[in-house]
């Protein structure tokens, strides 16, 4: 169950209410706003994620070089999800 579903909500002609409180709904340039920053930062995390997989890709080779070629790289659980 999503938290968006287990929050009460109501849609009425004057906006939304959760927990009968309006919430308010922000001008367009507020949003656009907003929208370029989420954006901005998805790019960010998007970056930091192929820096990631790049180091990660050059510790193997090094690790390799060092011990030879019978260890295995380890995949952690954000490089799973990640694809």
């Amino acid at each position: 169950m999503s938290l968006y579903k287990s929050i009460p909500h109501t849609f009425r002609k004057e906006g939304i209410y959760y927990f009968n409180r309006r919430v308010p709904n922000p001008n367009k340039i507020i949003q656009e706003s907003l929208f370029g920053n989420i954006i901005k930062e998805k790019n960010y995390v998007h970056g930091s994620r192929k820096l990631i997989k790049i180091y990660t890709q050059k510790i193997q080779d090094k690790i390799s070089k060092v011990w030879g070629d019978g260890v295995e790289p380890m995949i952690t659980n954000t490089e799973e999800n990640s694809d």
